[in-house]
């Protein structure tokens, strides 16, 4: 196929691979300068309905996930040749099981985040009623976008549950299996009725392969089967005996790995929000004990935190991806340097504190300086209320975004069901151009293009409201900074009053008032 054009848009420069169900391509389009990836199904299966319907079924589950970490669909239909295809965005990364191949055991700094990820887009999925059932290695890839390496792209839906939409037309039923026998839930491996909580289960499974090194169980794969469903899985840290990490990482993949549905994480979100804890349990800086020891093992968590709750472990949790760059899988506990922005705080804190300890002490008239502080607490109270109001205005960007982007993926669903439509009467119609189709492709035609239209009016919406906004906040932003640069001043002109006053202060024996003031001084400088 290599130099062929489907549908006129799509020319095939290159094979990337090969799949049960089809073949990939790499495709560059004849007008836009992208690239793309399209799977063709296989010639033999074309003619198969199952088989397309199941190519159907992945094109609309995974574009009913609209996540970063799920790879986009951008087209479903069939060619002037009859090949049913499938266009996604064009990636260029290692596959996870390679990345495992190469290195069976990935250091807990770099498993946490890529967990995150994969759950966060299950998280997403599972609220659009989809199920992926498939999670293993394989459809797991790992990406660099903008210079940020381990992004993950959840690939591969052609198995996905589509829960709601397909209730009275399901391709599967009660007592088929399909998936991958060593990242199979109980219930999947006995055919039983899935929901998102065996993706949860299968998540478990790969978590725990890439820390230990193997999934849970192996063997054959009814070896296998049977083991998912009778078997207790073993505890992670037992499998590792050169490296000891908390009990927290045992509990939430033993928890993931339950039998019963109900006793594992009830949502994806769940169980990033563990994740999350877990991370700022691992890679918390703690000050506290940074004066003792130059580094923390990740055995030296105390054992019963898990079951006392997280709460008393503490910690900073950093941002969730590539905030950490430690391979040694030990704990970095150097004491970091005060931020300048925390000392000028202390600065500012100090400064009127010892404007009011010289009035107290009668070194200072209080009509010298009493008009200034209170001048500068009126700024201050107007600076933390335009703060207030920047973050929640910059909180609705993000609400308007996503409330947009559900409406355009409502209209893009009904684009994608009327060009599927609109496929069918095409293939009527070539087979037999007497049979009154061409109407119907008329009216197909005319639906599509209104849809498109109302898509390009909400995208319009969207950035007219955007840009509404962005103005507001850059409003509020050049008076919160007009009233922080006239806070400058008056702490300027503060300081040169309690600088006078110094000698004074000395003559009366108040030198050490000014001590607190000094050491923040020295701390800038420095």
């Amino acid at each position: 196929m290599i130099g062929m054009r489907l549908s006129d848009r799509f020319e095939i420069t290159r094979l990337i691979g090969q799949g049960g169900m089809g073949t990939v391509y790499e495709a560059h389009h004849t007008v836009l300068p992208r690239r793309f990836a399209i799977k063709v199904l296989r010639t033999e299966l074309a003619s198969d309905a199952d088989f397309i319907e199941r190519l159907r079924r992945e094109a609309i589950a995974a574009a009913r996930v609209e996540h970063p970490n799920v790879v986009q669909i951008i087209d479903f239909g069939r060619s002037q040749d009859d090949m049913v295809y499938m266009v996604m965005e064009y990636l260029e990364g290692t596959p996870l099981d390679e990345v495992l191949t190469h290195t069976p055991r990935l250091p807990l700094n770099r498993v946490i985040p890529l967990l995150l990820q994969i759950a966060d887009a299950l998280d997403v999925a599972h609220r659009e009623e989809v199920v992926h059932r498939d999670l293993k290695p394989e459809n797991i890839l790992l990406t660099t976008v903008r210079g940020q390496n381990d992004v993950v792209k959840v690939l591969d839906f052609g198995i996905a549950k589509v829960r709601a939409a397909d209730a009275a037309n399901e391709l599967t039923v009660e007592g088929q299996v399909f998936g991958t026998a060593e990242y199979m839930s109980p219930e999947q491996a006995t055919g039983e009725s899935v929901d998102g909580r065996s993706d949860i289960y299968a998540l478990g499974c790969l978590a725990n392969e890439m820390i230990t090194g193997d999934p849970p169980f192996l063997g054959t794969p009814m070896e296998v089967m049977r083991a998912h469903v009778h078997k207790d899985p073993p505890t992670p840290s037992t499998l590792v005996r050169d490296h000891q990490f908390p009990p927290a990482v045992d509990a939430l993949l033993l928890r993931c790995l339950a039998k019963k549905p109900e006793d594992r994480y009830q949502s994806a979100a769940e169980l990033r929000r563990d994740l999350i804890k877990l991370r700022g349990i691992l890679y918390s800086r703690w000050t506290q004990s940074s004066k003792k020891d130059s580094a923390r093992r990740f055995s030296l968590v105390p054992q019963g935190a898990l079951e006392d709750g997280w709460q008393p472990l503490g910690g900073t949790i950093p941002s969730l991806i590539g905030s950490i760059d430690n391979p040694t899988g030990e704990i970095q506990s150097i004491e970091p340097k005060p931020d300048r922005q925390v000392l000028r705080e202390r600065y500012q804190q100090a400064l009127r504190e010892l404007a009011f300890e010289l009035v107290k002490a009668n070194i200072a008239l209080s009509g010298e300086l009493s008009q200034t502080i209170d001048r500068l607490l009126v700024i201050e109270e107007e600076v933390a209320a335009l703060t207030g109001t920047i973050a929640l205005s910059e909180q609705s960007f993000d609400r308007i975004r996503f409330e947009f982007s559900q409406r355009e993926k409502r209209f893009g669903h009904a684009i994608l069901d009327l060009t599927l439509s609109r496929a069918q009467v095409e293939g009527r119609h070539r087979v037999d151009p007497s049979s009154g189709t061409e109407l119907q492709l008329r009216d197909l035609d005319f639906q599509i293009t209104e849809l498109k239209k109302r898509c390009d009016e909400i995208k319009g919406d969207c950035a007219s409201q955007i840009r509404a906004l962005d103005g507001e906040v850059k409003e509020h932003r050049r008076r919160r900074q007009k009233r922080e640069d006239e806070a400058q001043e008056l702490y300027q002109s503060l300081h040169a009053t309690v600088e006078a006053l110094r000698p004074r202060a000395a003559d009366q024996g108040f030198s050490d008032l000014f001590r607190p003031l000094d050491d923040v001084l020295y701390a800038l400088k420095v």
